[in-house]
């Protein structure tokens, strides 16, 4: 019983680091630049950079994956870029204010 446990919760370990590596794929493959959806088209280039720089996307693909699942194993779920909230109390709202 025991070793059962612990081959489902390795496969429960893979196939959540699955779940992450293709959504982190897909965000990135995803057309458009998300500097974008923060400030608009028509910004200087100075502040497309500065802000590229502060959310980190200007760093390789690997070390925003590695800051990500970091993040996400200490329950960041980072911040909503239209609401200005972070997203876990986004969550919690919708799961318990909205019954």
């Amino acid at each position: 019983m025991l070793r059962y446990f612990v081959r489902r919760m390795a496969f429960l370990v893979l196939t959540l680091l699955g779940a992450t590596i293709v959504i982190f794929s897909m965000l990135h493959l995803a057309p458009g630049d998300p500097i974008d959806l923060i400030v608009g088209p028509n910004v200087i280039p100075e502040v497309r950079e500065n802000i590229r720089h502060q959310y980190g996307l200007d760093r390789p693909l690997a070390v925003q994956y590695l800051s990500f699942m970091k993040s996400l194993l200490h329950g960041d779920l980072g911040n909503s870029i239209i609401q200005h909230k972070p997203v876990s109390e986004l969550i919690v709202e919708r799961f318990f204010c909205n019954s």
